[in-house]
């Protein structure tokens, strides 16, 4: 610092003033790289367990955003007997990851599709809108890494797959298996394990398309793919725990034209069947982005 004050002394007054300019110049730089570092630093409040995994990401720097997932488990050919978990086989926690996939869907068999739905439960903490009403909102991104130029439907959960998404009070509770029949209670038809044509939640997917009916027959035609869904969901503040936490919760579930017609254009169709062998969907979901909105008075 002594040597660089020197350097202003015995420089020409024209050189002094170019030398002031630089150096303030550093000062700012510096300032905006550290602002740039600071306005990032909710990232540290995102669930990612591995640099393949979807990441799971609060956009308020005062709250943090983790999540569970809940699958029905059970052996092969004894469905109704089986119980709702969030572990895999190994008794890990069950997450996003490239290795997540729904329960096989059964295009002969239907009656095997009744547990396919997977719920995933959004925990958020230490939000300022904690106790209040308001609204939030859910981005689903999903990754083009999978995508072909010859057909949208790829063997992908993006081309198969139904999304329903809803704040309010399902089940806070740990117990895995309560978690996961009330959540499927609130989305999905008992009868079939479907999707409710309606509800208190929004649904959408990333693939759609027309149906035609052509001699008795659906035609269906124009598939169309996102790369991303909003949801706009509403909270109330009864919502909130007493521990100061809200749950989102996001199903995911097949849609059943979707599936078959994925299934029906495999060359390898058995595959697809749960016959002694599955073919997952690869999981190319990538981001979920989580904001709140201004809060009502």
């Amino acid at each position: 610092m002594k040597k660089f004050l020197s350097m202003f002394k015995s420089a020409p007054k024209g050189k002094v003033a170019k030398l002031a300019y630089a150096f303030f110049g550093i000062i700012v730089s510096g300032v905006i790289l550290v602002a740039a570092t600071t306005s990032m630093a909710w990232f540290s409040n995102n669930q990612r367990t591995d640099a393949n995994a979807l990441e799971l990401k609060s956009l308020q720097n005062d709250t943090t955003a983790r999540y569970s997932v809940y699958k029905w488990d059970f052996e092969e050919g004894n469905i109704a007997n089986g119980h709702g978990t969030n572990l895999d086989s190994e008794s890990n926690p069950l997450t996003l990851e490239t290795g997540f996939s729904l329960n096989t869907h059964d295009v002969v068999f239907t009656s095997e599709n009744l547990y396919n739905p997977a719920f995933v439960r959004i925990e958020l903490t230490g939000s300022k809108y904690e106790g209040k009403s308001g609204s939030l909102t859910v981005n689903l991104i999903r990754s083009e890494e999978y995508d072909s130029n010859e057909t949208v439907l790829t063997e992908t959960l993006s081309s198969v797959a139904q999304f329903a998404c809803t704040t309010g009070a399902v089940a806070y509770l740990d117990n895995a298996e309560t978690v996961y029949s009330t959540a499927y209670g609130l989305f999905c038809n008992a009868e079939n394990g479907k999707l409710k044509n309606s509800g208190p939640f929004v649904k959408k997917e990333f693939t759609t398309y027309d149906v035609e009916e052509e001699g008795g027959n659906p035609v269906y035609s124009n598939f169309e793919k996102v790369n991303e869904l909003e949801f706009s969901v509403s909270y109330n503040a009864e919502d909130w725990t007493e521990d100061g936490k809200l749950y989102i919760y996001l199903c995911v579930c097949y849609d059943e034209i979707l599936a078959e017609l994925v299934a029906r254009g495999n060359t390898d169709f058995s595959a697809f069947l749960d016959l002694g062998t599955s073919k997952p969907m690869t999981n190319d979901l990538s981001v979920i982005y989580i904001s709140f909105n201004e809060p009502t008075p």
